[in-house]
């Protein structure tokens, strides 16, 4: 699902991505949702090597280390899709906020939106 439309006249041709780390902790129900102008693998190689060095500024990263607990980088999804950095940050916050298990830090969105499906 398209939350936001594209406008009309732009190219079809989508090189950004709103990536989710859908793998819900190897053991727990720990969901982190993101967004990234980089391709996909890229992003989940640099979420890896957080966790392996424990960076701090990671929810990922600390969630693994905190816990001791392990990510499934293998079933990482892409939920949305977006050109432009606001839009990418919009659905962000949506999907993070909709998500229970979701526990990443995000934009405040206005209320009237959190109540989309």
């Amino acid at each position: 699902m398209h939350l936001l439309p594209e406008t009309k006249g732009q190219s079809h041709h989508i090189s950004v991505q709103m990536y989710s780390l859908e793998s819900h902790c190897l053991d727990c129900d720990f969901v982190y949702y993101g967004q990234t102008d980089r391709a996909l693998a890229t992003r989940v190689k640099e979420h890896g090597r957080a966790v392996g060095v424990c960076y701090s500024n990671s929810k990922i990263a600390q969630h693994a280390n905190q816990f001791g607990h392990s990510m499934d980088f293998d079933r990482t999804t892409i939920v949305d899709k977006a050109r432009d950095y606001h839009r990418r940050l919009f659905l962000e916050a949506w999907h993070s906020q909709r998500d229970q298990n979701s526990r990443n830090e995000h934009i405040e969105i206005p209320d009237i939106y959190k109540s989309l499906a």
